[in-house]
């Protein structure tokens, strides 16, 4: 029955990291922007970010709080001014030249702990990772108290997020789609910034509505 409980948490979550959100965006856009090695550090950050949550909620599962609840809707708003951050660096970018020779120099610039953090902060500032944590997670954590049965869903959550994130940057970051894509840059900088905008300004949108109903309660 665990190992049937693992594999329905591993469709689960391949479903949920295939679905297209701020994480996905990240990693095409580096993919495009910089590369293959770039983009697997960004995924690496996002599959870390995931490690972190699972890892919180398998050891802590019975110490997590209503007020959790209330730190959901905090991060909500950071995220959202975290996603606005990066929507208009996006659109900074799109100002500057788009070709090979010169995202060579930019990937230069770019420290491998930048991308690296670029990706976990993304995806910890995700509310709706944190959701699916404290909603979701725990059914699968509280069917057994087993050592080895904690530490494979804490394995299934960051390979399953790491190797999804990882095949992305490998397709959209080779040679020949950057290069189908790249003089497109400029364009696809805005794209990603309206896109990267949308979701924080309905994370934003979220906090301060649940914030209102919030203190109406009280």
């Amino acid at each position: 029955m665990l190992i049937v409980a693992l594999f329905s948490l591993l469709m689960l979550q391949m479903l949920g990291v295939m679905l297209p959100g701020p994480d996905f965006f990240m990693v095409l856009r580096s993919s495009i922007k910089y590369g293959r090695n770039s983009a697997v550090l960004v995924a690496l950050g996002i599959a870390m970010g995931v490690l972190t949550y699972a890892t919180v909620v398998v050891l802590l599962l019975d110490s997590l709080s209503d007020n959790f609840l209330m730190i959901v809707h905090w991060v909500s708003f950071f995220g959202g001014c975290y996603l606005l951050y990066i929507a208009y660096n996006c659109y900074r970018s799109s100002k500057g030249k788009h070709s090979l020779a010169e995202v060579d120099v930019q990937i230069a610039v770019a420290s491998k702990k930048h991308l690296f953090l670029l990706g976990l902060f993304c995806n910890l500032s995700n509310p709706k990772v944190i959701i699916f944590f404290v909603s979701l997670l725990p059914l699968f954590v509280l069917k057994s108290t087993a050592l080895w049965y904690h530490l494979a869903i804490i394995s299934i959550m960051f390979l399953s997020t790491f190797i999804w994130f990882g095949f992305v940057a490998y397709v959209m970051g080779s040679q020949h789609i950057r290069g189908l894509f790249i003089k497109h840059m400029a364009k696809l900088e805005i794209v990603f910034s309206i896109i990267l905008t949308i979701f924080a300004l309905l994370l934003i949108y979220s906090f301060f509505s649940t914030l209102f109903i919030f203190n109406y309660v009280i």
